[in-house]
């Protein structure tokens, strides 16, 4: 456990100031062509990523993870479907309301495709790490974020990260 003194405090300082430059992912993916084409925002990427990668995605799952209102989170996911990127899965829930998401093929594509413009910008910020570096590097920053995470729900009175299922 670290303890913090004026030492510590100025590296911590120093975190902070580095973690409000590394929004390297939404900079790059909502400037690209399709997120433009498809007029998606950070939240809509994001919202999208979610849809894509979990196993039960629902919109309540999508509010979690974005700290936002199920309400702003019903606007993302209407936004997602008019442009046919996703769509809603009704029918296997006891509970009409919880409907379940998931991408379309051409939802899966335009991932694909800002993945692609990701890895173009990260593979050369990455030549100069080697692989041990890369492994510590991307455990931090998994660590960092699964306590910030917690530290956020309980900031905001929110138990754990539901899993919402039917």
């Amino acid at each position: 456990m670290l303890k913090i003194t004026k030492e510590t405090e100025t590296e911590i300082q120093n975190l902070i100031g580095q973690i409000t430059k590394f929004r390297l992912y939404p900079l790059i993916t909502a400037n690209s062509a399709l997120s433009k084409q498809y007029n998606l925002s950070e939240e809509h990427i994001v919202a999208l990523v979610i849809i894509i990668k979990q196993e039960d995605p629902f919109v309540v799952s999508i509010a979690n993870a974005l700290f936002i209102s199920i309400s702003k989170t019903s606007r993302i996911v209407r936004d997602l479907e008019k442009v046919k990127l996703i769509k809603r899965k009704y029918g296997e829930c006891e509970d009409r309301r919880k409907i379940k998401l998931e991408p379309t093929q051409k939802g899966l594509e335009v991932l694909d495709s800002l993945y692609k413009d990701l890895m173009a910008f990260f593979n050369p910020l990455m030549e100069d790490f080697d692989k041990e570096e890369l492994i510590t590097f991307t455990k931090l920053i998994e660590k960092f974020n699964g306590i910030a995470n917690k530290k956020i729900r309980s900031m905001l009175g929110i138990d754990s990260p539901e899993k919402d299922k039917c």
